[in-house]
């Protein structure tokens, strides 16, 4: 079964400096090594993680659901792991409203609320990451 991320990869040794930049040969030496980026979409992960577990919650003796915080760890270290990246970012959204609600006033209009337990897990998880 393949696993899907939301995610942006960027290959490294794409990048390259400036030919007219001396000062950046340290830049060409790393440039040489493979390296891998990856800008994870947090909150896209949470609830897929979340969602992924609904028939089958991961419940503590204290009866707090972490399914969220279960499946996003296992999506981090199965990436970790599989695609062993150089560099890894986990990005979360800002709390306020953006350009893209101010633009646009039905944007995310005909969402859901978010489950309280979801929403619970995710001060967990940014202090974790």
């Amino acid at each position: 079964m393949q696993k899907y991320y939301r995610l942006i990869f960027i290959n490294m040794t794409d990048v390259s400096p400036s030919k007219s930049t001396s000062e950046n040969h340290s830049f060409s030496y790393l440039s040489s090594m493979q390296k891998k980026l990856f800008l994870l979409d947090a909150f896209a992960l949470i609830f897929r993680a979340y969602y992924a577990l609904i028939r089958n919650p991961r419940i503590t003796s204290k009866g707090k659901n972490t399914n969220a915080q279960f499946g996003f760890t296992n999506t981090l270290f199965e990436l970790i792991n599989k695609e062993k990246p150089t560099h890894l970012a986990v990005c979360f959204d800002v709390s306020g409203p953006t350009e893209r609600h101010t633009d646009f006033a039905d944007y995310k209009a005909n969402r859901q609320e978010a489950p309280e337990d979801l929403l619970a897990s995710i001060p967990d998880i940014k202090k974790n990451y």
